[in-house]
């Protein structure tokens, strides 16, 4: 990952949509491993990209399919 480039492309894309934050839903497993991995995920996402709220949202296998 190009931590550089993928701010660089972020900060583009916030101003072509005109926004200083973007909030996304991140949708993952409710295992213990998806809850780590998902954490880690958020974690550095967020550390890169300035103004990026990234919320996790576990789910049961079978509701997320539905989801």
């Amino acid at each position: 990952m190009n931590k550089e480039e993928a701010s660089r492309l972020w900060e583009e894309a916030k101003t072509e949509l005109g926004m200083d934050t973007i909030e996304l839903e991140f949708l993952t497993y409710d295992s213990e491993t998806s809850k780590k991995i998902s954490e880690y995920i958020q974690a550095q996402l967020e550390a890169t990209l300035e103004g990026l709220k990234l919320t996790i949202n576990q789910q049961p296998f079978n509701n997320k399919l539905a989801l």
